[in-house]
């Protein structure tokens, strides 16, 4: 009877103790359903903090929707990831087709990030604008591909999540791959000749 007590409270500690292990490795955010989100704004020479409440609709086809309210703007994504087709709405009732330029995973404390390289107006000359999406979170980052504009997802520090996605928007800020570098690469510098 003893040999029995001492097997059941080991077995015990042990399911137990695989239990917490297995819940680290499944660390959920939090839904961004009619949740608020901040990001931080620069346009040209100036920066500001923007506010938008944010729906996520998911769709019995697999597409998935998040609409964005601000005070100045409102916008869409609609991702069909099965199809690969992905639009967005803007303020002006402006629909975009987005191509897509890079798909790519990040992995983060063991959790993987799909992240979606989009590009608006590909072609056009002092148009085309980038956008870095996850389908779980949403919009992490905006930027013109022209001008010094943008937006960047602000991640609350009280959030659980905080550190998971500062980590993420990192990885994401210093991949060659997402944001070509902006000064070509000399391999050969000459001196001018002054006479």
């Amino acid at each position: 009877m003893k040999y029995l007590i001492i097997a059941g409270l080991l077995f015990t500690i042990l399911f137990s103790c695989t239990q917490e292990g297995s819940n680290k490795n499944e660390q959920e955010l939090p839904s961004p359903e009619n949740s608020s989100r901040t990001f931080s704004v620069i346009e040209k020479d100036s920066a500001y903090i923007l506010n938008y409440r944010i729906s996520k609709q998911t769709f019995p086809n697999g597409t998935i929707v998040f609409s964005y309210k601000g005070d100045r703007e409102n916008f869409a994504f609609l991702c069909d990831t099965a199809n690969r087709a992905y639009k967005g709405i803007f303020t002006k009732a402006d629909t975009v087709i987005f191509d897509l330029e890079v798909e790519k995973f990040y992995t983060v404390n063991g959790k993987d990030f799909k992240l979606l390289k989009l590009i608006a107006d590909k072609n056009v000359t002092d148009g085309a604008t980038s956008y870095f999406f996850n389908p779980e979170i949403g919009l992490l980052i905006s930027k013109s591909n022209t001008w010094r504009m943008g937006k960047i997802l602000d991640v609350d520090n009280n959030s659980k999540d905080y550190l998971q996605i500062t980590a993420l928007l990192f990885k994401i800020l210093t991949d060659e791959e997402m944001f070509k570098p902006p000064v070509p690469n000399i391999k050969k510098f000459t001196l001018p000749k002054f006479e």
